[in-house]
Order: structure tokens, then C-alpha cells, then sequence
């Protein structure tokens, strides 16, 4: 209006409606790069705490594969000498040896080599009994699982940051040691022989180098 331009833009505050909604939130102030762990707890969030983790060691043969590096294969079967070639290459002559002549008629004949290899992936992480199953049993038992033995160390009052750590980092190798002793438990004995899957049914003898010669049989895998 002509004579009053400077009352024409003149606007009541209004507050949002939605001021008020995040005060009990944390929110990371401008400029900020990231927001980093809470230490206090804000409205309906769960606290994170800091604390001690302990890292599984490594599991199975880790120490006899190192051990067994160092071995002739003509002595003992190398792991490669386990496996066909991928992308459809041709068999190791290792795997060509086991004939798979045993049967319920010939007690002293030879493994199969799919059997050989199928014994093998079993042992190590098969369904039924493996070191892989050791681990999974071991870990789901409330008394050895990791989690679930930090979760229940408290910081009782009066109690020093360096003792609570020390607690959790006990807990966790308590629990580690657990389950480590029940996965150094070998299914079968060891023995590739035997199929785990099938409770350790003996499925012939390995042919080892020098090798006996199949005489052009064609390999029957079995085992009882």
C-alpha cells in the first residue's frame, strides 16, 4: 500500500510445528563429519558400549597343512592332488589311482577318488559331522557362545575401567578356548578314509605312490 510499503511485509513468527519432535535426539552439529558413539543415552535408543572383542583364532589344520607343506606328495597326497583341475580339466594322477575296488566282496581294495574327495570337503565342512559342525555346536551352546558371555559382564559401581576390560577380555578367551577344544576334536579320527557323513563308514584303502595300477576298472565308490 502507498504509504505504508514498510507494514505490508511484516509477518507473524510461527513456530514449526515439528520444533519440538527431535529435542531428545542426538544430532551431529553442522560442519560435522560424522557423529561418533554416544555416551549417554537419548529417548527410546539403546546405549552402545565400548568394549573388548576377542577374534577367533584360526580353526582346523591350520598347523598340519604348514607341517604338511613341507612333505613329499609322493609321500602323502598333496590337497591339490584331492581335486580335478577346474573349469573341467583333467584328473590329478593321484585322483586317477583310487580305483575304487572295495566292496562288501573285496575288503582290501582301493577308495574311490570322488569318494576320496567327498571324504575330505565332509571332514572339513560337511552337515553332519565336520570340524565345521564342531564350531557350530560349540558356538550356539549358551555356556560357550562369545556373545552371550560379554553381554552378561557387568561394570559393577566403584568398579575401574581397566578391571571391567580385563573381565570382558577373560569372558571372551574363556569362551574362545571352549570352542576351539571342541573343533580340535577330528571327526572319524582323521582318517580320510572314513565317511563322515555316513557315521564313519570305512570306504577302502588310499592308493598311494607307487601306485597300484586299477587294471582299467572303472572306480565304484563305497563304503560300509
Amino acid at each position: 500500500m502507498i504509504g505504508h510499503h514498510d507494514v505490508a511485509y511484516h509477518h507473524k513468527p510461527i513456530a514449526l510445528a515439528d520444533f519440538f519432535e527431535d529435542c531428545q535426539k542426538q544430532i551431529a552439529p553442522l560442519g560435522a563429519r560424522q557423529s561418533g558413539l554416544s555416551m549417554i543415552t537419548a529417548a527410546s535408543d539403546e546405549m552402545q558400549l565400548l568394549g573388548a572383542a576377542i577374534a577367533a583364532g584360526m580353526v582346523g589344520h591350520s598347523a598340519r597343512l604348514r607341517v604338511a607343506a613341507k612333505k613329499s606328495c609322493d609321500i602323502r597326497p598333496c590337497r591339490s592332488h584331492l581335486y580335478r583341475k577346474r573349469k573341467g580339466g583333467p584328473a590329478t594322477t593321484f585322483y586317477n589311482a583310487q580305483c575304487g575296488t572295495y566292496s562288501s566282496s573285496n575288503s582290501s581294495g582301493f577308495i574311490a577318488g570322488s569318494q576320496l574327495k567327498q571324504n575330505v570337503l565332509d571332514h572339513e565342512q560337511g552337515s553332519i559331522l565336520s570340524h565345521w559342525t564342531e564350531y557350530r555346536d560349540a558356538q550356539n551352546n549358551s555356556a560357550n557362545n562369545i556373545g552371550t558371555k560379554l553381554e552378561a559382564e557387568i561394570g559393577t559401581p566403584g568398579m575401574s575401567q581397566t578391571d571391567y576390560d580385563d573381565n570382558l577380555t577373560n569372558a571372551g578367551k574363556a569362551a574362545v578356548n571352549s570352542i576351539l577344544a571342541a573343533v580340535a576334536v577330528e571327526p572319524c579320527g582323521g582318517s580320510p578314509n572314513d565317511d563322515s557323513s555316513q557315521s564313519c563308514k570305512y570306504c577302502g584303502t588310499i592308493n598311494y605312490s607307487p601306485y597300484t595300477s586299477c587294471g582299467g576298472s572303472q572306480p565304484v565308490p563305497y563304503c560300509q
